[in-house]
């Protein structure tokens, strides 16, 4: 799925030289879909089906800002209809400009698919921008060491607890 046409070019250029490495060992079968193409329910449709079988999926965009909305949906048409099927799912940015915070919503969002999918989530884009995603392992493990100003209070007091509280 490329964002645009320099989005396009550089992962086609990837994938060929992907492709001349190991040609001889993995058999490809390529299908390139822009993020405009899916205005059509046809092409929306196919490159569905088409991702849904896929070994690995290609996403090519700029590393700014989120994804469009017709681009989540038809991510929505595919991600559920993949069964168990491992695979992964690639984020390559295509500008070069530094990264932000804010630029990480992309990242964000296909990490999130990835897991949902059971698929292996790989990135040119640094994880050092990167929240950790709601609600995975990583976050409630942060969220569990974390010790708040109420646990701190708890924590710090000393001695018995007064005698209402006993039981």
């Amino acid at each position: 799925m490329c964002e645009d046409e320099a989005a396009h070019a550089r992962a086609q250029s990837i994938c060929e030289r992907v492709a001349t490495q190991f040609w001889d060992e993995i058999e490809f079968k390529f299908s390139w879909w822009t993020f405009t193409s899916l205005a059509y329910s046809a092409n929306a449709a196919e490159a569905a089906q088409a991702a849904a079988s896929a070994e690995m999926v290609f996403f090519a965009v700029q590393s700014r800002g989120d994804l469009p909305a017709r681009v989540k949906s038809w991510i929505e048409m595919w991600v559920n209809a993949r069964a168990d099927r491992g695979g992964a799912l690639i984020c390559l940015a295509t500008d070069e400009r530094p990264l932000e915070a804010e630029g990480s919503l992309k990242q964000l969002y296909l990490r999130q698919i990835a897991h949902r999918a059971e698929m292996d989530f790989l990135s040119d884009i640094s994880e050092n921008f990167a929240p950790t995603i709601p609600e995975s392992p990583e976050w409630f493990a942060d969220r569990a060491a974390a010790v708040g100003p109420v646990m701190d209070g708890i924590l710090r007091q000393t001695g018995s607890p007064p005698p209402s509280v006993l039981l």
